[in-house]
């Protein structure tokens, strides 16, 4: 039971860890401990090992809102929650199963079972969602799994299955669960999906693209239900950037004040990326994009830098990257190419046109943004002080190409370096967890740089 308890502490904090969009130089791993397995999830697990056996390796969902192998929803039609549970048994055998999906309920001593199991449709998790789709009294379980493919780039007979996701695309499977069978209802391939109501109708679609890496045009589809039936919705077609080898994120969020929207982070074959947005307009599915500049590479969005909602509006930011003055010139700074830092212009959709709302530094090891104030900018940079977890503003001259006075330092330290950063200046901003993130201001002789602590809570922000 103990390494029981080790091995499922370890998975989540493997899943805690690759939300916290860590990117070297950050420290994050050193300053997190793995979580405990609650007393549920063993309960859980137990009951699954009565039926899978012993020899279980835990699967979660790579990408979505749902990030464990243990996910309670109620999805019968009768009260209490069930417990849907991905996972592979034999694992260090040289004969291991393919992937299963099992629903565990509750008898009536309020017991774990394993009610149904079936056979996954991939070979692995790569999202789940849930939605009634304007259903009375049901709710439906989406399912989207990694597809092994045969690479046959060699045309070698012998070629193995590969899951990668740059070579294979995703398939989804929509399924009802009903008197405790499993009923697998409509099957399609994707790239990346998204449940929502993308035409304000008040029922939710799934609005699914697939993109260019297999060598078809990027497209988009959207499923709908209807008389209990699914269907892919015809004449809703739109004309993708074909430049776009691969989306690597969309999000769900709105345009003005109540119109839905889908954002898509797409990259293109020469590392490139663009942002694509569609929503309906006048009754018609629209597309409309943002060119992104060269700065703006593929790995730098690798490390993060997607678009997302950074203030809670329910309108979806899009991020520009600009050099922090200075870095045009890494000698003049004392840094290696690869260490330049940025300034985040986010920009929003309004009245038909991109606009920019704010400008910041992010901070995408740690999950946060600091505004920059509007006097500061385009005359203050930044340097990292890595091996601190440390940011620090500086008044620039543009005209001598030098940093000037020092005006303020964010730091990211866990529970046993408080007392000691305290003690050096620094002023708690926010906490999340095991992180405790610090400010402290330099009150330069420059009275035009000056800003209060006040400001700075202000301007920090801690994602979500």
């Amino acid at each position: 039971m103990v390494n029981r308890k080790w091995l499922l502490g370890l998975l989540l904090f493997a899943v805690l860890v690759q939300l916290s969009g860590c990117y070297p130089g950050t420290g994050t791993d050193n300053l997190l401990v793995p979580p405990k397995l609650t007393a549920e999830q063993d309960k859980i697990y137990q009951a699954l090992e009565k039926t899978a056996g012993s020899n279980i390796n835990l699967r979660y969902p790579q990408t979505g809102e749902y990030r464990s192998s243990f996910v309670l929803r109620n999805i019968d039609d009768e009260p209490g929650d069930e417990t849907i549970v991905f996972y592979k048994t034999n694992v260090n055998t040289t004969n291991p199963t393919s992937l299963k999906v099992s629903v565990l309920d509750k008898d009536d001593l309020g017991n774990w079972y394993c009610a149904y199991d079936i056979s996954g449709g991939g070979s692995d998790i790569h999202q789940l969602e849930f939605s009634s789709f304007g259903a009375f009294d049901q709710l439906f379980m989406i399912v989207g799994y990694n597809q092994a493919i045969v690479d046959t780039s060699n045309n070698n007979a012998d070629s193995q299955l590969t899951a990668s996701p740059r070579q294979a695309s995703n398939v989804l499977h929509i399924y009802s669960y009903r008197s405790g069978e499993i009923k697998d209802l409509f099957s399609q391939e994707y790239s990346l999906m998204k449940v929502m109501d993308i035409d304000n109708d008040g029922y939710q679609e799934i609005v699914t693209i697939v993109d260019s890496k297999t060598g078809d045009e990027p497209s988009v589809n959207i499923i709908e239900y209807n008389a209990g039936i699914f269907y892919i919705s015809q004449g809703e077609t739109v004309a993708m950037d074909d430049s776009v080898l691969s989306y690597v994120n969309v999000q769900s969020g709105f345009i003005g004040t109540n119109q839905s929207a889908l954002y898509l982070d797409g990259v293109r074959e020469d590392g490139s990326t663009t942002t694509e947005l569609l929503f309906y307009q006048n009754g018609t599915l629209q597309s409309a994009r943002l060119e992104k500049g060269v700065v703006d590479s593929i790995d730098t969005r690798k490390a993060g830098n997607m678009s997302m909602d950074v203030d809670s509006d329910d309108v979806i930011e899009i991020p520009e990257l600009h050099l922090m003055p200075g870095y045009e010139w890494p000698e003049y700074m004392d840094v290696q190419e690869s260490d330049k830092l940025y300034f985040t212009h986010w920009k929003i959709f309004s009245n038909g046109a991109f606009q920019l709302k704010k400008i910041s530094y992010f901070n995408m090891g740690f999950n946060y943004l600091f505004d920059i104030p509007d006097h500061w900018q385009d005359n203050v940079t930044a340097r990292k002080v890595a091996e601190e977890n440390k940011i620090v503003f500086y008044s620039y001259d543009r005209d001598l190409q030098s940093l000037g006075e020092e005006l303020l330092s964010i730091k990211v330290v866990n529970e046993n370096s408080k007392a000691e950063t305290e003690k050096e200046g620094y002023q708690l901003i926010r906490y999340s967890g095991q992180l405790y993130y610090y400010a402290k201001l330099a009150y330069p002789e420059n009275l035009y740089y000056q800003i209060d602590f006040d400001t700075v809570r202000e301007n920090f922000t801690l994602l979500k």
